[in-house]
This record gives C-alpha cells, sequence and structure tokens, in this order.
C-alpha cells in the first residue's frame, strides 16, 4: 500500500467507546452527541471531464443539524497529484494533478470535491488517463466530528502497451485532516507524486453540562435462594461506605439513579428463575436503601435465566448474582473521576 498522510496540525478526534446497556467504559460502540444529531450526508450530482486525462467525482456535505451556528466554517484548498509511468522509451512519468477544496468547522464538512487539474498536467498523447473519485461518509452519523472518504477506480492505459487498473482512498476529516492511499496498482505502474497537505486542525464543538459516569458491582446468592453468600452483604457496605460524599449526595437526592439487574441460573424452569431473580434484586434494594437512604431511586430489572451464558439445566455460581450500576450524574471535573476518562466525556449531557 502507497500511503500519505499529513500529520501537520492533525490532533485527536476526542472519541470514547462506550456501552449503551449499563453505560460500561469499557467497550461498545459510539454514543451519539447529544446536542448535535445525527449527520446527514449528502451527495451531489458528479462532475465529469473528458479527453485523454478524464476524472469523475461527486460534490458531498456531512452536516450534524444541532452545530451551533456559532461554529466558523473555514475553506482548505490542496492540491496533489498521481505519477503513471509510461512505459514508451523517452515519455518518462506522467503527472496528473487534482485540487481538493472542502470547508469544515471541526464538527461538519459541506462541499468536498476532487477536481482534475488538467492544465498543470502532463500533455499526454498516445494514452488515456481515467479516474473517478466516489464520495460516502466514512464514520456513523452519531459520531461528533465527520468524515468523508472518496474511493478512487481508474485506468491508465498507454496505447500499444496494455492498460492498467489501480485503486485507492482520500480520506477528509471534519478537523481539517486528509489522507490519500493507493490500495493497488497493477504493474506498480502508478505511484502518488505530491500528496495532500492537511489544513489547520479545528477541535470539534463539544456539548458541555454534567456527565453520566456508570459505577458498577455484583452481589452473589446461594443455590436456589435470595440469600447472600456469607460475607457478600460486609463487602457491599464497604463499596457503598467508599463511594464519594458526591456520590452519595448525588443517589441521596435521586439525582443517579441505581440500576439492579436480578440474575439465576439455567437449572429449574424459566419463569421459577425469573421470580428467583426478582426476589434477589428486591433483596439487594433493600439493602442499599438502608445503607443510602429511602431517597435512592432505582431501577429493578429481573432478568431470569435468559441472559446467562452457561447451558441449559446447569447451576453455575457466576449466574446467581445481582449487577448493580450507580449512573453517577456528574459535574465536569468532579474530584475522583480522572481514572474513568470521562468527565468531558462529548457523548452525555444532561437532558
Amino acid at each position: 500500500m502507497y500511503l500519505h498522510e499529513s500529520e501537520e496540525n492533525s490532533g485527536a478526534r476526542g472519541s470514547i467507546n462506550l456501552n449503551r446497556e449499563g453505560w460500561s467504559p469499557h467497550f461498545g460502540e459510539v454514543i451519539e452527541a447529544v446536542g448535535l444529531g445525527i449527520a446527514v450526508f449528502e451527495a451531489g450530482k458528479g462532475l465529469l471531464t473528458g479527453g485523454d486525462f478524464s476524472s469523475s467525482a461527486n460534490t458531498v456535505s456531512f452536516m450534524h443539524p444541532g452545530t451551533p451556528s456559532s461554529q466558523v466554517f473555514r475553506t482548505c484548498n490542496t492540491e496533489f497529484s498521481l505519477v503513471a509511468h509510461h512505459p514508451r522509451y523517452f515519455f518518462g512519468d506522467q503527472t496528473f494533478w487534482y485540487r481538493l477544496s472542502f470547508e469544515y468547522n471541526g464538527n461538519d464538512l459541506r462541499n468536498v470535491s476532487v477536481v482534475p487539474l488538467i492544465d498543470k498536467s502532463s500533455a499526454i498523447t498516445t494514452s488515456k488517463f481515467t479516474t473517478s473519485w466516489e464520495g460516502q461518509p466514512n464514520v456513523p452519523g452519531r459520531a461528533p466530528v465527520a468524515e468523508v472518504r472518496y474511493q478512487l477506480t481508474g485506468r491508465w492505459d498507454p496505447f500499444g502497451r496494455g492498460d492498467v487498473s489501480f485503486g485507492g482512498h482520500l480520506i477528509v476529516n471534519a478537523s481539517g485532516k486528509v489522507s490519500l492511499a493507493l490500495t493497488f496498482t497493477e504493474r506498480d505502474w502508478l505511484k502518488i507524486g505530491k500528496p495532500p497537505t492537511s489544513c489547520p486542525n479545528v477541535a470539534p464543538w463539544l456539548p458541555h453540562g454534567r456527565v453520566v459516569v456508570p459505577l458498577i458491582n455484583n452481589v452473589f446468592f446461594t443455590v436456589a435462594s435470595d440469600r447472600v453468600v456469607e460475607g457478600t452483604e460486609r463487602k457491599l457496605a464497604a463499596w457503598v461506605n467508599g463511594l464519594s460524599k458526591a456520590v452519595k449526595d448525588s443517589v441521596g437526592r435521586g439525582d443517579s439513579p441505581i440500576r439492579v439487574e436480578g440474575f439465576a441460573s439455567t437449572a429449574g424452569p424459566g419463569p421459577y428463575n425469573r421470580n428467583l431473580s426478582r426476589k434477589r434484586a428486591e433483596r439487594v434494594v433493600s439493602i442499599l436503601k438502608d445503607l443510602l437512604g429511602s431517597g435512592t431511586k432505582f431501577e429493578v430489572f429481573a432478568r431470569g435465566e435468559y441472559m446467562a451464558k452457561t447451558p441449559d439445566k446447569l447451576e453455575s455460581p457466576g449466574e446467581r448474582r445481582v449487577d448493580i450500576t450507580i449512573n453517577f450524574l456528574a459535574d465536569p471535573g468532579t474530584p475522583g473521576l480522572e481514572g474513568f476518562g470521562m468527565a468531558r466525556s462529548p457523548y452525555f449531557r444532561e437532558s
């Protein structure tokens, strides 16, 4: 692969992967940036130029409807070239120039276009060079920073010497970063001459406000009962007592609800296990109310055996449990949250 990527003023996108179910910070998919909305991708009619050097490309935009109107778009213009080897003696390499233009603001891209610069390119004779640039989204619409990818396909035909195909991609990011790569070329007759240059970095607009931080624990139970394993209640109390004052105050006010999910092994009938998992969840809610106060809000779920990872009719200590998740609603910069890496996350905001 021939790869050229400008690192000038590239910067990071600032995205964080989170899981929707349980708000786990360890794995999952990118959550929609609240306040930005789902970005809309639009592709205009392709522009086609003819002749011995011909190219087609569509003009595209990738815009978030919720980006503030105060965000100023910058204009980027950068030129790049593809170089084709000519197998005939005395012809030498042939250079074909393009101009990439787009407007960007850190979140959005608009009027992205790739135009051939015929007058600046080699004046080829008895040969034909054609390229097609097809623009498409390169990130999900829920991502806060838009990025488009032009898929390149081309053909180089120095008449009488056989023709070759080639392909690659051109990636444009709303931060101003640009990269170009050739992913295949027959006979190695194509290469990148001058790569496109990234434009000055623009940081994305991030919604401000409080963020949700998950605090997770588990409680395990004895066989076929809602009685906790010996010593578990003491460990649960130690965990609750170790929570920061900010967390306890938020939970006590009802600002940060606690998600309580009961589970059961696959041994026994399904309805019985579902009721058992509910009793286990209610047992934990009772303990937490004693420790945190009556103002605590709970979200209780009885999962039964239906989410077990073991075969049917199998008793498993790991499935006899209750999962606890405190969805702590915190102000950015709250002490003690640094380890979560989410105190300034753009993906959660108080609604």
